[in-house]
């Protein structure tokens, strides 16, 4: 047991309760700050979702005393855009001197408590606008009630609003939550009073003067009673006490604790955070204008050449289809801004939280046409040296696209051309994305790279060479003393992904030359009739590999890496089952066909043991070798040799 973390946890604890000691808090108090504007509701918070039925039983558990739960409120001067409480209109947040507590934990129950004892509009998310919502108290059965709950009355069902509405609503029977804190209303007085001035109107006119004397006295004694029972049921909820938990941390922590107490499970990132940080009045075109993050951020992704001019009004959003974007995630996006914006810093690498942090609206808005471009220059990078036509973080993830995006920003890039960094980053890429040279999410890795990739071409290219992992291969599958990659169809890990990448920089064509293939017919999740096994996995030729090598290692083969060529899904369709010798000699008579095989890393000796020997295993080990040769032309530098099975049993000899 580590006691000196219990020790060190006891020392915060204490210092805490002599510095920041909050005791519970009053409903009266919560009003009160909640009108007085200190507790808002941070942007990035959920919508008001509660119904009806929560308002009551929260009513109900704080007349009987129980608990309702802590309020977890972060106290801060951070300038985020916020939303008072029942409110939908999101605000900036201007005024850094003025202290705000952002309610973090308990924008329900904050909501309902002030939206109904205020009496004040409340904006749902399923509403398409704000309304009010009225709760009362049945004194006779103890029960809250919404005011179109139907009751049981002289043998009939009716609501509180229609018996409000006809004048039939008993007010000392029935409570309206809203009239309690209502200053005009002064509850229950007012009620009191209506009620002590109808006494006279309602003596019976053949009463004496000393039995009137009597009913008069009799009435006001029962007023006397109700009034003291509304005044004792208006303390019971004015008192309440709610615990109230304060942080005051740096950010980070305050969205892990966040996230930690959502009953959600809503996951904050940078994103949603930035989003209210940036929430701000800027100056666009001399006008003032509030800057919107998300709009900003469509902008940019925004994957057409040309965007109009007006559109560029940080207050407009695009109406466009998703297809005409970019398909990077919106942190990525950050992460990549971020890159730009530090781009000439040596000290920072734009890459961290703290950096992202610290663009301002300002700076974004200014700089969108900059940042377009500089996404048509990656896409432009990514279409001509890889032939990765489209950028999408399905082809690379946000690690890739965050180098190449320091690289084309930097001052380099336009001279890349002539002193074969091309090349060089060409390698940087395969290496990277085949032999994983950022185990997840390394943020260190990438920096590294940035500083080698500054000093010049020789450390740059020095630096591609660590941290490579070469093991490859699944020994559990081993054919002729040969292991397989360990990358099929039926998991689609990163190698996979990356090899279908290697493949594609082939540019294959289909068999039948009708049809130009496209990259995202392999990727996604609606992908899956998509990828062609040139053996395929339903054909007699695959129930022969079954036959003879068992189910197990028959399906490994079939749906590995070697088995799976880059086509069209109308052409994959077409071929459907058919056996290789079947559907390949209807394409030989096509001009070049050859050289179409040949871009699917298929020679004639394959060729002949696929469709005229039938030997799918020799040729399927043929296409192996053939793909390991793709990858130690695309991954050595200078004329190192990469021996893959070598390389790969040094890494078994390691891990054992």
């Amino acid at each position: 047991m580590d006691k000196s973390k219990i020790m060190q946890e006891h020392s915060r604890i204490e210092k805490n309760l002599d510095k920041d000691f909050y005791p519970p808090i009053s409903i009266s108090k919560i009003l009160n700050k909640i009108e007085e504007g200190h507790w808002v509701i941070p942007e990035f918070q959920r919508d008001f979702v509660w119904n009806i039925e929560k308002f009551t039983l929260l009513f109900d558990s704080i007349f009987k005393g129980y608990t309702i739960g802590n309020l977890l409120l972060w106290k801060s001067k951070e300038n985020l855009a916020y939303r008072n409480v029942g409110d939908k209109e999101i605000s900036e947040n201007n005024n850094s001197s003025k202290e705000l507590y952002y309610i973090l934990d308990g924008q329900q129950r904050l909501t309902t408590i002030y939206g109904v004892l205020k009496g004040k509009e409340l904006y749902r998310s399923k509403n398409k606008k704000s309304k009010p919502y009225k709760i009362y108290f049945d004194i006779e059965t103890n029960v809250f009630l919404s005011e179109t709950q139907k009751i049981e009355m002289n043998n009939e069902k009716i609501t509180i609003k229609k018996l409000r509405e006809t004048n039939k609503l008993n007010p000392f029977r029935f409570i309206d939550l809203s009239q309690i804190f209502d200053e005009k209303h002064k509850f229950p007085d007012k009620i009191i009073e209506k009620e002590r001035k109808k006494i006279t109107e309602e003596v019976p006119e053949d009463l004496n003067k000393e039995d009137t004397i009597i009913f008069i006295e009799k009435k006001n004694r029962i007023l006397d009673e109700n009034k003291k029972i509304l005044e004792k049921f208006t303390e019971i909820i004015k008192s309440y006490k709610i615990h109230q938990i304060v942080e005051d941390s740096n950010l980070d922590k305050v969205v892990t604790i966040f996230e930690r107490i959502n009953t959600q499970n809503v996951k904050l990132d940078i994103f949603d955070i930035m989003v209210a940080k940036t929430y701000k009045t800027i100056i666009y075109k001399n006008d003032k204008k509030t800057f919107n993050l998300k709009n900003a951020i469509q902008k940019i992704l925004y994957r057409r050449s040309y965007l109009e001019s007006e559109k560029l009004d940080p207050q407009i959003s695009l109406n466009y289809e998703n297809d005409s974007y970019y398909n990077i995630d919106t942190t990525t996006t950050l992460r990549l801004i971020s890159i730009i914006h530090n781009r000439h810093n040596l000290k920072k690498s734009g890459l961290q939280k703290d950096h992202i942090y610290e663009l301002n609206s300002q700076y974004i808005q200014d700089n969108l046409l900059e940042f377009r471009k500089l996404f048509e220059q990656l896409l432009k990078y990514l279409s001509n040296e890889l032939n990765i036509k489209s950028l999408d973080v399905k082809y690379t993830d946000n690690k890739i696209l965050s180098f190449l995006t320091y690289v084309i920003s930097s001052n380099k890039y336009s001279a890349l051309s002539q002193n074969n960094y091309f090349e060089s980053i060409n390698k940087w890429f395969w290496n990277t994305l085949i032999f994983n040279r950022y185990p997840g999410a390394q943020l260190q890795g990438i920096e590294t790279d940035m500083n080698e990739f500054n000093k010049g071409s020789e450390s740059f290219v020095e630096q591609i060479k660590n941290n490579r992992n070469f093991g490859i291969f699944n020994k559990n599958y081993e054919y002729n003393q040969k292991y397989l990659i360990d990358a099929g169809y039926n998991n689609q890990n990163n190698l996979y992904s990356s090899l279908i990448l290697l493949l594609n920089s082939l540019k294959p064509v289909d068999f039948n030359v009708n049809s130009e293939i496209n990259l995202m017919e392999y990727f996604g999740a609606y992908t899956k009739n998509n990828k062609h096994h040139i053996i395929p996995f339903n054909s007699d030729a695959a129930k022969s590999l079954r036959k003879e090598l068992g189910q197990e290692k028959a399906d490994f083969l079939l749906n590995n890496i070697a088995n799976i060529a880059i086509i069209s899904s109308e052409l994959n369709q077409e071929i459907k089952k058919k056996n290789p010798d079947e559907y390949f000699p209807e394409f030989e008579s096509n001009k070049n066909f050859e050289e179409f095989l040949n871009t699917h890393l298929i020679d004639k000796e394959m060729y002949s043991l696929l469709v005229n020997k039938r030997n799918y295993e020799g040729f399927l080990l043929k296409r192996t070798e053939k793909i390991l040769d793709l990858i130690e032309k695309n991954t050595k530098i200078g004329s190192e040799k990469i021996n893959l099975l070598n390389k790969f049993n040094d890494v078994e000899e390691n891990n054992n």
